[in-house]
């Protein structure tokens, strides 16, 4: 029994401290909200919705996925949380986005929120929380430089379309 108890403390303290699960957009509904509306429409560039993150979020973390007007409404969040609202921002106004999904190989991600902006030249740019970077020609790339805004040491990663399909693995 002991051993039981033990196995659920340790489950329990993983999942509190592993990081967040990202928020399913899937069941998104665009709320009736004339202010959030107006916020969405007119980040209609990467750097835009980056701008506004940096200037209207602070970074806290946060153990449960919140929906993008949830985050717009408390004004706070993880990176996986900014991952959705600019996610989200970015694909209502017509941007292709992805989400990656870097692990550290540990119980440890970090999520960035990478934009298709020079198609069909095939340049990438990103958004590491609140912060916006561009000119990568590859996923990898913006992996390598993510990171290292974060100073973390990554060993793999996965790229997911705005559907959530996986279209990309990597390892170091």
């Amino acid at each position: 029994m002991k051993k039981i108890l033990n196995n659920i403390l340790i489950i329990s303290l993983l999942i509190l401290f592993c990081g967040c699960d990202s928020y399913n957009l899937d069941g998104f509904i665009l709320p009736d909200d004339p202010e959030f509306l107006e916020v969405i429409r007119s980040l209609d560039t990467p750097k835009k919705i980056s701008d506004y993150m940096g200037d209207n979020f602070t970074y806290k973390v946060n153990h449960t996925p919140a929906s993008p007007y949830k985050i717009w409404e408390i004004g706070e969040g993880d990176c996986n949380d900014f991952v959705c609202f600019a996610k989200y921002v970015g694909n209502y106004n017509g941007i292709v986005v992805y989400e990656i999904i870097i692990n550290d190989g540990s119980i440890f991600s970090h999520s960035i929120c990478v934009y298709e902006e020079y198609s069909p030249y095939g340049i990438y740019s990103f958004t590491s929380v609140q912060d916006y970077y561009s000119g990568y020609k590859t996923f990898r790339e913006t992996v390598i430089r993510g990171t290292s805004t974060v100073n973390m040491n990554w060993k793999n990663y996965k790229v997911y379309n705005y559907d959530g399909e996986i279209i990309e693995k990597g390892v170091k």
